[in-house]
């Protein structure tokens, strides 16, 4: 998303919020200190693994395992039919050419499914590790088990972080420990190694970053806006008020991009 298309909602937030644009700026320019100056080859790779994707989005609701076995587990199912198509149509092709007169409607050849990526929004990263799953992609603001995501990283997972005026000392703490592909993320003006992909909480963050990076579509799992995962020291009445603008902005992004959602309506997301 465009800085000038996503500012109108970004000053609505502040305003509803009561946060500090200046906070959000410096934070942002902390973090592009902190990462390496040059961010082409971690971009590359998003957009690598992201581009022409089918994108499964976790958020840390509630039995989000439950909702990725049965996704995973019709993911395998598509590929398995593939794979027979394909087999079958290979088959065909070669009778053909070998003179049993296969007819040109005949061959079209089957299209395979799109690959899968995991997109993970903060603290559900470390129960995907606990399934013994390593995601794609983890989108964080460092307020969950950072230690798990750091892990992720080292074992392949590329880290969007999140800068926002209330995790500055976070950052300095943990942006130095991430020895793999990491990128950096605002809701204010981007900077040069910092992006704006539009989002506000890491899991509506998350849907705007595949939207954005030319996903085809994604299914959004762990998503539970009407009685989110209470984290210690946590404001829940906070948390909730967050949650109606991560709604609000899946809604409008929606209407442009495809999303649909687990078997669990909606999910907690962590955000800022």
């Amino acid at each position: 998303m465009e800085w000038t298309e996503w500012e109108q909602h970004y000053e609505e937030i502040l305003a509803d919020m009561g946060y500090d644009r200046d906070a959000d700026a410096r934070a942002a320019h902390l973090l592009s200190h902190l990462l390496p100056y040059d961010p082409e080859s971690a971009l590359v790779a998003l957009i690598r693994l992201i581009k022409g994707s089918y994108a499964i989005i976790i958020g840390d609701g509630p039995d989000f395992e439950t909702e990725l076995d049965q996704v995973l587990a019709k993911v395998s199912l598509e590929k398995a039919r593939f794979e027979k198509a394909k087999l079958a149509w290979d088959n065909r092709v070669k009778d053909g050419l070998s003179g049993s007169g296969l007819a040109q409607t005949d061959l079209k050849e089957p299209e395979p499914p799109l690959p899968h990526r995991l997109v993970v929004a903060d603290g559900a990263a470390s129960r995907l590790l606990a399934m013994s799953i390593v995601p794609d992609v983890i989108v964080t603001d460092l307020d969950g088990d950072v230690e798990k995501q750091v892990q992720a990283n080292e074992r392949g997972a590329l880290v969007v972080v999140h800068a926002h005026g209330d995790n500055i000392p976070t950052l300095n703490r943990w942006v130095p420990k991430f020895k793999g592909q990491i990128l950096g993320s605002t809701q204010g003006i981007p900077l040069s190694n910092v992006f704006n992909f539009g989002g506000f909480t890491d899991g509506d963050r998350a849907a705007y970053l595949v939207s954005d990076l030319g996903a085809k579509h994604a299914t959004l799992l762990g998503f539970d806006f009407k009685e989110p995962t209470p984290k210690p020291g946590s404001d829940s009445a906070l948390k909730k008020r967050k949650l109606i603008w991560a709604k609000n902005l899946l809604e409008m992004l929606s209407r442009n991009f495809e999303l649909s959602y687990g078997s669990g309506e909606m999910a907690d997301e962590d955000g800022n």
